[in-house]
C-alpha cells in the first residue's frame, strides 16, 4: 500500500485502498467501493468475486488482471452486470492473454 500511495501522491482522483480482511468482513471494502467511480482490483484470483459483487451492488465498474475463464464466479455475474450497467473488464494485466494461449 505504501508504494501505491507514493505513486498516486498529488493525484486527487486516485486513492489506493487496502482492505486486508475483506474476505471475512466486507465493511471497509464496501465503503471504499461506494466512494469510487472505478475499481482496479489486484486481489488474488480466488477472491475477485468478492470485489465484483460489491462493485455490482454499488454500480461501480471494475478492472482486473485476471482471466475470466479462471474466475468462474465473476464470469457467472454477466447478467447481474448487464442489469446493473456495470462493466467488469478482465485480463488487463502485464501480459493479457499470454497465460492461456
Amino acid at each position: 500500500l505504501g508504494k501505491a500511495q507514493m505513486r498516486t501522491l498529488g493525484r486527487h482522483a486516485v486513492r489506493p485502498v487496502q482492505c486486508a480482511d475483506a474476505a471475512h468482513d466486507r465493511t471497509a471494502l464496501r465503503a471504499a467501493i461506494a466512494e469510487s467511480n472505478l475499481v482496479i482490483s489486484l486481489w488474488p484470483r480466488p477472491l475477485q468475486h468478492i470485489v465484483a459483487e460489491e462493485c455490482v451492488a454499488n454500480g461501480v465498474h471494475m478492472l482486473t488482471s485476471g482471466s475470466a475463464a479462471k474466475m468462474p464466479l465473476v464470469a457467472a455475474m454477466h447478467d447481474q452486470c448487464n442489469e446493473a450497467g456495470v462493466m467488469i473488464l478482465n485480463e488487463l494485466g502485464l501480459a493479457p492473454g499470454f497465460d492461456h494461449w
